[in-house]
């Protein structure tokens, strides 16, 4: 996750997402949630499936559908804290199973198979692969191990799901602030004028000298908290936390809004400020209170994968288009609508190239 070797897959769809944006209505707007999900998703398959599916596939077209169902019935809501709500017939638990069951018979099952007959345990080319490789050699040492075909499909679906809907989200949020916010906006794009010029698109190596970008994306993933609540986990023992007992088993979630939107840890928390990130010599600061991938041992595994999409997308759009509302249309709200993450409501944006 993360490594440089996945740039290039990263800017191939930077590429074809930014095409896509300059072919788009200069008037009444569109709204960028559909390519993004497209483009981000698109780099989870090459990286899980070792496939890389165009745009307007069928197939392809199908599984995001799928999973955009399956993403608006993930809800936080009572059956997180009394279980015996999910049994009522039109529960959301209910319906997520109905989803996930279609997400793993018809896609996910359907990709296991397909690698496992064709697995070549010498030139594993994808993330499914060097799984089955290693549970293989696992299993030939005679060793215990965890590694399951049962495990490898609940980790092709949580990294696919929360891979694609996390990068995705975080990157409207982007764009949301940066319409709002025209100032700040600018002076993104003076920097990468500044540091890079408009000959090439921007790159990995460039993020040390783009700290105003990088504090800018900062903020939004400060701001937006797209896992307000993070992930949740369990206490393997019992023990105690601030003189309240936390019993073995009980369920944990880190309020990251909370933590994000402290007045005692941010000054002025609901306002959007790139520069609380940057300190009087405009060095970059990144404090501890700055939580975006959760908290404690157990982090987001895709974080540095998130981080290079996030700073990719974001510069690159920035460098060629200015983004501004619809001619006549509202400049989008700052509220969320909270599913599986926290959303930005729908909203229209133009894509002005510079």
């Amino acid at each position: 996750m993360g490594r440089f070797t996945m740039e290039a897959k990263i800017m191939e769809e930077v590429t074809v997402f930014l095409d896509i944006l300059e072919q788009e209505d200069r008037h009444s707007g569109f709204d960028v949630h559909n390519h993004l999900t497209v483009s981000v998703s698109a780099i989870i398959s090459s990286l899980i499936f070792g496939k890389h599916f165009t745009h307007d596939d069928p197939y392809f077209v199908r599984l995001l559908d799928c999973l955009y169902r399956l993403s608006k019935v993930v809800t936080p809501d009572a059956s997180n804290f009394i279980p015996g709500i999910s049994l009522l017939p039109n529960s959301n638990f209910r319906r997520f199973k109905t989803y996930y069951n279609e997400v793993k018979t018809d896609f996910f099952e359907k990709e296991i198979a397909e690698h496992t007959a064709r697995l070549d345990t010498e030139n594993p080319r994808d993330f499914i692969d060097v799984y089955l490789t290693k549970m293989i050699e696992l299993r030939k040492a005679g060793k215990h191990t965890t590694f399951s075909e049962e495990q490898l499909l609940v980790l092709v679906s949580d990294i696919f799901g929360a891979g694609s809907e996390t990068t995705t989200t975080t990157l409207k949020w982007a764009f949301l602030y940066m319409i709002r916010h025209p100032d700040k906006q600018s002076k993104v794009q003076e920097e990468l004028d500044r540091v890079i010029g408009r000959s090439r698109l921007p790159c990995l190596n460039d993020q040390a000298s783009l700290l105003y970008t990088q504090a800018t994306l900062f903020e939004v993933f400060r701001r937006s908290s797209v896992v307000p609540l993070g992930v949740f986990h369990a206490a393997v023992k019992e023990t105690t936390l601030a003189g309240y007992r936390i019993p073995e088993g009980a369920i944990i979630g880190p309020n990251l809004w909370g933590i994000h939107h402290d007045p005692a840890l941010w000054q002025n928390p609901n306002e959007f400020q790139p520069e609380r990130f940057l300190d009087s010599d405009g060095n970059l600061m990144k404090p501890d209170t700055l939580l975006p991938f959760s908290a404690g041992l157990r982090t987001c595994i895709g974080e540095l994968l998130a981080r290079q999409e996030a700073f990719l997308f974001f510069a690159s759009v920035l460098q060629r288009f200015n983004l501004v509302p619809p001619e006549g249309g509202p400049v989008p709200e700052d509220s969320g609508l909270l599913s599986i993450v926290l959303a930005s409501k729908p909203y229209k944006m133009r894509a002005i190239v510079r």
